[in-house]
């Protein structure tokens, strides 16, 4: 049974490993992109703060001026502290993926733009959730999770002696022979539980098993979709509808999302105690045409499954639900999958090429010579 599980283990590392490996390599990439992408960004995301924040009217009418009439806006980001500036997300159809505008929330002034290819946290965020390939690229991907669960019980079960385990543990910490096999054996052992959380959870996101689970258990009432529905709406009523925005709410601000051809009704996030999701949120659905809003969302008072993956199940994923502790184990989970596939592949071919020897040996080499080689292989 070992043997078949470690061949099961071997070969999808071989053919799916490198999927593995650029998942690790994104999830480690964006773990600190709020902090890192001002610092490889500097002229295009700091801002020298202001006495006041011009309102988000001000600054989507400047937007809109630079950019003209071809392009679309679609979503507005505010910085993640006073000396970053908004981000605001756009559509220019002579590019295949979305852009971005950078504005300064003191004075209007538009910083720069780029497109998102240029932004490679932007690109290891797209693919670590989908791979490029849109919604059947999400799909993909929480499966991927699964396929990582079964790597690391699997590796752990070929590893596990039936007997002196403490023994072998000690000898997997001894680099002085065996130098790759160690380091791969060593980085399953140390990032197994992490590694286990983050594919589960990665699971649980991309198709929401809690939300399901905890609604058949707790007979919640099924969630509240956000409204959506086509209709034609002016830019112009779409800064009116704005003005719904409180101070309390612009304090929290975490996205506004525009109308567009998809969803005439614009979509605010804020977060109830900060501008995270992570300690409550709420989100309203406003309509353009009546300046109303028309649906709201509180974390604080909706059915607890419609918040598990939210605020439970994401931030654990990436990190955040224990802090800048969580975030750093995270990441060098992240490293450690990618060291995990390079190393596999390198036993992979070890085996292989001293197997091809052994049988080239063995056919070159008489009857007897190869008995006597096995009779004291055996006796060793």
């Amino acid at each position: 049974m070992k043997k078949r599980i470690f061949l099961i283990h071997r070969w999808l590392g071989v053919t799916l490993g490198a999927i593995i490996f650029l998942l690790g390599m994104s999830g480690a990439a964006v773990t600190f992109r709020p902090e890192l992408m001002p610092k490889f960004y500097p002229s295009l995301f700091t801002v020298i703060p202001g006495e006041h924040l011009l309102s988000l009217e001000t600054i989507l009418l400047d937007a809109a001026r630079y950019l003209g009439p071809d392009k679309t806006m679609t979503n507005l980001y505010p910085g993640d502290g006073p000396e970053e500036a908004y981000i605001i997300q756009f559509n220019d159809p002579a590019r295949s993926l979305p852009s971005i505008l950078t504005v300064d929330p003191y004075s209007g002034a538009v910083i720069g733009e780029m497109n998102l290819v240029s932004n490679i946290f932007a690109m290891m965020l797209f693919m670590h959730g989908n791979l490029f390939m849109g919604k059947v690229g999400s799909y993909f991907v929480g499966i991927m999770g699964i396929v990582v669960i079964f790597f690391i019980i699997s590796g752990i079960y070929v590893w596990l002696p039936k007997s002196f385990s403490l023994l072998k543990l000690k000898m997997t910490f001894k680099f002085k022979k065996r130098f790759v096999q160690k380091i791969h054996h060593l980085l399953g052992l140390l990032f197994a539980a992490p590694l286990l959380i983050s594919a589960l959870t990665g699971f649980f996101t991309v198709f929401d098993v809690p939300y399901y689970v905890s609604q058949f258990l707790k007979k919640s009432p099924p969630r509240v979709e956000e409204l959506a529905h086509k209709f034609s709406v002016s830019f112009e009523d779409q800064l009116n509808s704005l003005s719904l925005i409180t101070p309390a709410i612009r304090q929290n601000l975490i996205s506004v999302h525009l109308s567009n051809t998809k969803n005439g009704f614009m979509k605010v996030s804020y977060g109830l105690r900060d501008n995270h999701f992570l300690y409550g949120y709420e989100r309203i659905i406003l309509d353009p045409r009546s300046k109303k809003i028309v649906q709201t969302f509180n974390s604080d008072k909706d059915p607890s499954s419609w918040n598990i993956k939210r605020m439970i199940i994401f931030p654990i994923h990436t990190g955040e639900y224990f802090g800048v502790f969580g975030r750093i184990i995270s990441f060098l989970s992240g490293i450690a999958l990618m060291i995990s596939f390079c190393t596999g592949v390198t036993l992979f071919y070890r085996r292989r090429t001293r197997n091809k020897q052994r049988d080239l040996f063995s056919r070159n080499q008489p009857a007897s010579v190869i008995t006597k080689g096995i009779c004291k292989e055996s006796e060793i």
